[in-house]
């Protein structure tokens, strides 16, 4: 594992070095990876970490199935430094394969939202209606 430093909240960051990981993993980041590979397994991991970020298997998963290279004998521990690595040394994570899930995997990942509320009044609909409206108005007009 990487050289990492303990924070009062019990997890650790990663140092910057790479050169601890295997080779496979040093020269590779989330946005090399082909979500079309498996669109089920991508969409399924990316909606359980919005749900749960601290839930980090189904994003193993997605790493072994849709990386760009095979990740053979590559740990847990170690997909757990690599993706800590990018996150908190280089604003990278899982979370920026979210565009290429949505247009490669829209009808999985919308399956797995598992949808229960009124459209009417929290669809897709709505939040694009509001996103829009607030994008449209500064804030310093204090109209959001």
């Amino acid at each position: 594992m990487i050289a990492a430093t303990v924070i009062p909240n019990d997890y650790t960051i990663p140092l910057l070095n790479l050169s601890l990981l295997p080779p496979v993993l040093r020269n590779i980041t989330w946005l090399d990876f082909d979500v079309r590979k498996n669109c089920s397994i991508a969409s399924k991991a990316l909606i359980d970490h919005i749900d749960d970020p601290s839930s980090k298997y189904s994003l193993f998963d997605l790493a072994k199935i849709c990386s760009p290279v095979p990740l053979t004998n590559i740990s847990y521990e170690q997909m757990l430094d690599w993706n800590a690595y990018h996150e908190f040394n280089k604003g990278i994570t899982v979370l920026n394969l979210t565009d290429s899930v949505n247009e490669h995997c829209h009808l999985e990942f919308c399956q797995h939202l598992g949808w229960e509320d009124d459209p009417d009044l929290s669809g897709p609909g709505v939040s694009i209606f509001l996103l829009m409206h607030a994008k449209k108005w500064p804030k310093s007009q204090g109209y959001v």
